[in-house]
């Protein structure tokens, strides 16, 4: 779960800074650290991060939108992170924009982040 919200975190950086980020890339995908795909012989796992991208592949593309989202912050140590993050974009077909939250792990919170109930704005594979 680390590696899919350390992904998503980066994935919206990279969002943000659009007017300068063309693209990103992932260097290496199987059987490496934070590795999209683990393989043993025969055997093959989609994991956490491969979930990650695949929920983003709707922001390839799309024109980002600002958004302002605050639900406090949480703090170790001299380290200070929102308790959640949240981009936005729309691509040229689309009438309303992706979201994408992302809640970062605290164990003074039980916040998750939470889709909408409209069908069309959750990812893919969450219909």
């Amino acid at each position: 779960m680390r590696d899919a919200i350390l992904a998503a975190m980066n994935l919206n950086i990279f969002a943000r800074h659009a007017d300068r980020v063309r693209m990103a890339n992932i260097a290496q995908m199987i059987n490496v650290l934070q590795a999209m795909i683990l393989t043993d012989k025969e055997k093959m796992v989609l994991t956490p991060t491969y979930y990650v991208f695949k929920m983003y592949v709707p922001f390839q593309d799309a024109t980002f939108i600002p958004v302002a989202f605050s639900a406090g912050t949480y703090t170790h140590g001299d380290i200070s992170l929102p308790r959640v993050d949240a981009i936005a974009a729309r691509t040229r077909t689309q009438s309303s924009g992706w979201r994408s939250p992302i809640s970062t792990p605290t164990s003074q919170s039980k916040s998750r982040p939470v889709w909408p109930a409209s069908r069309r704005s959750r990812p893919p594979g969450r219909r």
